[in-house]
């Protein structure tokens, strides 16, 4: 690994609506957790083209943080979360129960087909509706496809909440510096 900071996308579905933006209901969505804080990403300047801010001086946060103030056009954000995808050193994807959202799954797939180093942590469902299958999961099938298109370049693990999916992503980065790095 370079001293290079790692680009990092994180995906999954919001914990908020858009319309209801707050530092309250920031703070529920693990973006906010993952960079130190929501106060963090609610200084982040608005606008289509977002800089990349230093985040637990392990990562550079890049991206999504699309906000209603915004009135950003469906296809800005598309072709602008479809660049930063492609660009990203890791790209994390959070999948709680209700994680089925068709922009989350998009992702997926394209961070598969990327070539993407990509983690995963998702909330196991007891859905007896569920097709079983060794996740558990109503994301079976794009958990299943990113794993078979990506290979080796997939973790998928199983996390209880948010936070342990955190703890994931930070065991995840803490492996990419060399031992020598001051966390």
């Amino acid at each position: 690994m370079t001293n290079k900071v790692p680009k990092v996308y994180c995906a999954g579905p919001f914990g908020f609506q858009y319309k209801d933006y707050s530092i309250e209901n920031l703070a529920k969505d693990y973006r906010s957790i993952l960079v130190g804080g929501p106060e963090k990403v609610a200084t982040e300047p608005k606008g289509l083209v977002r800089p990349m801010f230093p985040a637990n001086e392990l990562i550079e946060y890049y991206g999504p943080f699309y906000f209603y103030e915004d009135q950003l056009t469906a296809e800005d954000i598309v072709r602008n979360e479809r660049k930063k995808v492609r660009d990203a050193d890791v790209v994390f994807f959070f999948l709680p129960n209700d994680a089925a959202c068709p922009g989350t799954i998009t992702e997926l797939i394209h961070a598969a087909c990327a070539g993407k180093e990509i983690v995963i942590a998702y909330v196991k469902q007891d859905d007896k509706d569920v097709p079983e299958n060794s996740w558990n999961s109503p994301l079976w099938y794009p958990m299943l496809f990113t794993d078979i298109q990506n290979g080796i370049k997939t973790t998928i693990k199983q996390v209880d909440d948010m936070n342990e999916a955190i703890q994931v992503f930070n065991s995840y980065l803490k492996q990419m510096w060399p031992d020598d790095y001051d966390y």
